[in-house]
């Protein structure tokens, strides 16, 4: 199975379970939740995505946020745009790791695929390097990894 199919079916599996085993309003909850992290993640207003969304009332997104009203699937769709992630994103909960990058996304899913083959000392090995190699990473970065050689010369950092 390739990654990008594995990925897709792994967010299949995410979306229902969570509709399935929840109540409405705490799908609502978790999603509204997600909404905002997303919206403060961008450094949107409520006023700012209302404009984006093009309603006209700002009590609307708060009431999403706070899980007051669901969200239709044509507004997720929306947002999803707004936002560049896909719908799953939106449920989400606060035990579910985040991966900010693809080295993340990929290391959370072969833990993800090493736990269901139930070795779980590889899932911990992925984590691990992935937090070593991401550490690496933000060092070089402020060293000026991301500059051409002939420029971290002219720096010092080469």
């Amino acid at each position: 199975m390739s990654m990008n199919i594995a990925n897709s079916v792994y967010r299949h599996r995410c979306e229902n379970t969570l509709t399935f085993y929840m109540k409405k309003g705490e799908v609502d909850f978790i999603i509204g939740r997600n909404l905002k992290r997303l919206r403060n993640k961008e450094n949107l207003t409520q006023e700012q995505l209302a404009e984006m969304l093009k309603i006209e009332s700002i009590s609307l997104i708060s009431d999403w946020e706070r899980g007051v009203k669901g969200i239709g699937k044509d507004v997720l769709e929306r947002l999803c745009n707004i936002f560049d992630v896909r719908p799953y994103e939106f449920y989400i909960e606060n035990d579910t790791p985040l991966p900010s990058s693809d080295l993340e996304r990929k290391a959370l899913y072969m833990a993800r695929e090493a736990e269901k083959l139930g070795v779980q000392y590889i899932a911990e090995e992925a984590v691990e390097y992935t937090t070593h190699r991401l550490q690496v990473v933000k060092k070089q970065e402020g060293k000026g990894a991301g500059k051409s050689k002939a420029t971290r010369l002219k720096v010092g950092n080469g």
